[in-house]
């Protein structure tokens, strides 16, 4: 017997996947976590000289605004 599993979506993305994720570029996402206009959050050991910053998929989707009269 065989076991699949569907395939699991991340909630949180790192920033190369958020930049997949979206079509942005690194400096944009970047630009928003600074500006607030993205939350990101830092998962890092706190040892670690290095952030892994990750940031949620619902934040990026929230990114996306309707342009008006765009058919």
């Amino acid at each position: 017997m065989s076991i699949t599993s569907a395939p699991v979506s991340p909630e949180f993305f790192s920033l190369a996947q958020a930049r997949l994720y979206t079509g942005l570029s690194d400096n944009t996402l970047r630009r928003r976590i600074a500006s607030v206009a993205l939350p990101a959050y830092d998962l890092s050991d706190p040892a670690s000289p290095q952030r892994t910053l990750r940031v949620r998929r619902s934040d990026l989707d929230a990114l996306a605004r309707p342009i008006r009269g765009a058919a």
